[in-house]
């Protein structure tokens, strides 16, 4: 019978003595990782945000029955559950995640952007606070780093995953047609990214001076430069030259009308691939006629390129007889 309970007093004791070295144990913990990924930070921010696609870079992640809800996007991986919503951003430097795995603790996953040239290095860091029983998983199973420390390495993925959307593009050329003579209000712009803020202050200077435009923006491309253009009403006020814009006359055209997905450094592509269907068909790009391009979707939508959506038309001359003979 002493023997009895001096077994138990040592168990008790050796138990209470376990569950204070236990609860005397760190309960926060912080790993982290930079990861160099060849995007800009604005691309990386979007993907880190779309919590929904991140089965393309994160493949162990499987879609539930139950996939997406109000805040937060439920995965499964390794047969657990894992919610995965944002927790605070600051676009498009800063964005943190809270990631719950089924039967753990929150974690948080932060991820720090900081952008030189086009490439974006991110400081991942993985941070929460252990139970009780995840204290006793650290001893037994190096819980958690050696489990987080896989989803840091399996990040990485994210750089091949947006090198490859950077480079996805399509290019389709729909038909061949007219359009009328059109009158146009115009001003130049230097490059295609500053188009959204060009066409918001050329409807500014349009109402100054009692213009009404129709439709939406689009842009006339020569080989010199680029300008942003409304269509207007055919009656023109008589207006002072000195205008930041000037309003013309279109002619009647005919154009080969093509789309463009992704970027506009493949507009070059593009337009290369509608000179040689032109080409085939009988007919030569117009040298004198600007060509048009309509931004459906561009970077105040999107900031990836590859989701980037244009439409072209390239204005084009039926060939002489002379040159289809030679040809």
């Amino acid at each position: 019978m002493k023997i009895l309970k001096y077994l138990l007093t040592l168990f008790l004791i050796s138990g209470a003595i376990f569950f204070v070295f236990i609860s005397n144990l760190e309960s926060s913990y912080a790993i982290h990782k930079s990861i160099g990924i060849s995007a800009p930070k604005e691309v990386v921010f979007e993907a880190l945000q779309n919590t929904k696609d991140w089965n393309l870079w994160l493949p162990n992640l499987k879609k539930t029955s139950q996939y997406t809800d109000t805040n937060n996007v439920h995965w499964r991986a390794n047969n657990r559950l894992i919610t995965v919503g944002v927790h605070k951003q600051n676009t498009p430097s800063f964005i943190e995640h809270q990631i719950k795995i089924e039967g753990h603790s929150p974690i948080n996953s932060s991820w720090e952007l900081s952008q030189e040239h086009s490439q974006t290095t991110a400081k991942v860091t993985l941070h929460g606070q252990l139970s009780f029983w995840e204290k006793i998983l650290s001893l037994w199973k190096g819980y958690p780093n050696k489990q987080l420390s896989s989803y840091l390495e399996a990040s990485t993925n994210i750089n091949n995953y947006l090198e490859q959307q950077m480079n996805v593009h399509s290019i389709k050329i729909k038909n061949i047609g007219n359009q009328p003579e059109q009158w146009i209000i115009s001003t130049a712009i230097t490059s295609l990214s500053i188009a959204d803020s060009a066409a918001e202050k050329l409807v500014l200077l349009a109402k100054q001076d009692s213009l009404i435009l129709q439709k939406s923006p689009f842009i006339l491309s020569t080989k010199e430069n680029y300008h942003i253009a409304y269509l207007t009403t055919s009656v023109v006020p008589d207006l002072p030259i000195d205008k930041e814009y000037q309003i013309r006359k279109l002619p009647n055209t005919t154009y080969v009308n093509a789309t463009l997905k992704g970027g506009y450094t493949y507009l070059p592509k593009a337009i290369k691939e509608v000179e040689n269907y032109a080409q085939k068909t009988g007919y030569k790009i117009s040298e004198t006629l600007p060509l048009k391009l309509q931004l459906v979707k561009g970077e105040k939508d999107t900031k990836n390129p590859a989701n980037w959506f244009t439409e072209i038309w390239i204005p084009i001359e039926q060939k002489s007889i002379e040159s289809l003979t030679a040809n």
